[in-house]
């Protein structure tokens, strides 16, 4: 009788190891990685224009510049880096408001960034930095309003938007 509970026992043990190693730690250290390659890069005076692909996907970034750039390494454009991305048009931002606004831009959208545009909380301007910023203090200083009317959708590539900074 023991030899019969010894044998159930180690059959249960080594279908219990069997299965420990489909468990995965839920590390947030260990996420997988998300890389993107610097396509474009444009320089504007209160922001920069940034292309990234990430697969066959192209995402337009604007980041804000926000301080100092002298200890924080460029981005080169061909190369990949971690970029934490928040989409801040059209989903994010539906605020109705301009007043406060310091300055004001027209930006058009294309159709091969998927009409979209975001933002990152580890960028300055074209700069990687070390230090994640807030995303509600990110999303705070954008207000994003699309421009409707018969002129602007003549071109179905590119959508345009009045762009707020705060």
């Amino acid at each position: 009788m023991k030899a019969k509970y010894s044998i159930i026992l180690v059959a249960l043990f080594c279908l219990s190891c069997l299965q420990a190693k489909n468990i995965v730690p839920v590390d947030k250290n260990r996420e997988k990685v998300v890389m993107y390659k610097i396509k474009e890069i444009y320089n504007h005076e209160l922001f920069d224009i940034i292309y990234a692909q990430k697969n066959d996907s192209l995402f337009k970034i604007i980041s804000l510049k926000d301080s100092t750039t002298s200890n924080l390494k460029p981005l080169e454009v061909g190369k990949k880096y971690q970029l934490d991305l928040i989409l801040i048009y059209p989903d994010y931002n539906n605020e109705e408001t301009k007043i406060g606004a310091k300055d004001s831009c027209l930006m058009s959208i294309e159709k091969k960034s998927h009409f979209s545009l975001y933002s990152t909380t580890n960028l300055n301007g074209s700069f990687l930095s070390e230090t994640n910023k807030d995303i509600t203090n990110i999303v705070s200083k954008f207000s994003i309003h699309a421009i409707l009317g018969d002129a602007v959708q003549k071109n179905k590539n590119t959508s345009l938007t009045i762009l707020y900074f705060k």
